[in-house]
């Protein structure tokens, strides 16, 4: 197995600089950070199970030969109550780590810009494998969300095939991706967790921490909110002008894990 650090959401393998930035080693002009491969990672950090059984799809390169696992301690899902309100969730295993099924990309296009460190061969990202939250007995987690991240068990036969580097794309490949009977959900833990979870700066372990009912009240009454700049008397707001937003924390680097064969770099 080989560990390597990746950037979350796949720069796919083919896609090539089409504007000046981000900065050139070269030259050392354009910005710091390249707008285009950020489109493509806000589209591609999740890819769906009945997309990847498609003919026609972004994923037929990666999910050839370029499937990995993400080693994760847990995941923030938010609960979505009738009334819109939202209650952050911390799912997890007790102790022991889960394994995100995922694919990565190594994008030598870039190779020319400040993404691209030096000494390094390519601009590395993946994606994670999601599926319907439907299943059965513990693998239905619709209660949550309308969809879910698939695990893999480590060293099971969906495991070993799926980092299979000589196993080709096929129905049994795809299969792997276990959404209804799963043996890793029947582990999951979770647990209520702060709100302030939302804010992408705090990044520290008080945030996994669980919140009992009582707390969570008494912390959000006190959490400061956003008021509307200018707001009209009596003006109730129209069920139009209400934005939802996007609840997915976005990661920087993870570690994802990949079999190779020996004479692969």
């Amino acid at each position: 197995y080989v560990a390597e650090p990746l950037n979350f959401g796949l720069l796919p393998q083919w896609a090539t600089p089409h504007d000046s930035l981000p900065v050139k080693k070269s030259s050392g002009t354009g910005a710091s950070y390249s707008k285009e491969v950020q489109a493509h990672q806000s589209k591609l950090f999740n890819c769906k199970k009945e997309t990847l059984a498609q003919t026609k799809t972004v994923w037929v390169q990666p999910r050839a030969h370029s499937r990995c696992v993400v080693p994760i301690t847990g995941y923030f899902e938010w609960l979505t109550a009738k009334k819109g309100e939202k209650t952050p969730y911390y799912v997890h295993l007790e102790q022991l780590l889960l394994f995100l099924a995922g694919l990565y990309s190594h994008n030598r296009n870039y190779n020319d810009t400040s993404l691209v460190g030096d000494g390094t061969a390519y601009f590395s990202s993946f994606s994670i494998a999601t599926g319907p939250a439907e299943g059965s007995g513990s693998n239905n987690m619709t209660w949550l969300h309308s969809r879910k991240p698939i695990f893999l068990a480590p060293f099971s036969p969906e495991w070993e095939r799926w980092l299979d580097p000589q196993q080709d794309w096929d129905t049994s490949v795809l299969e792997c991706l276990n959404c209804d009977t799963n043996p890793v959900y029947d582990e999951l833990k979770w647990h209520v967790v702060h709100g302030s979870v939302g804010n992408p700066k705090n990044n520290s372990a008080e945030v996994i921490k669980e919140v009992k009912a009582t707390q969570l009240f008494i912390t959000l009454f006190f959490y400061p909110r956003k008021r509307p700049a200018e707001e009209e008397p009596n003006k109730q707001a129209k069920k139009d002008d209400i934005k939802t937003e996007n609840t997915v924390k976005k990661m920087d680097r993870v570690t994802e894990i990949k079999r190779e064969q020996a004479s692969v770099e």
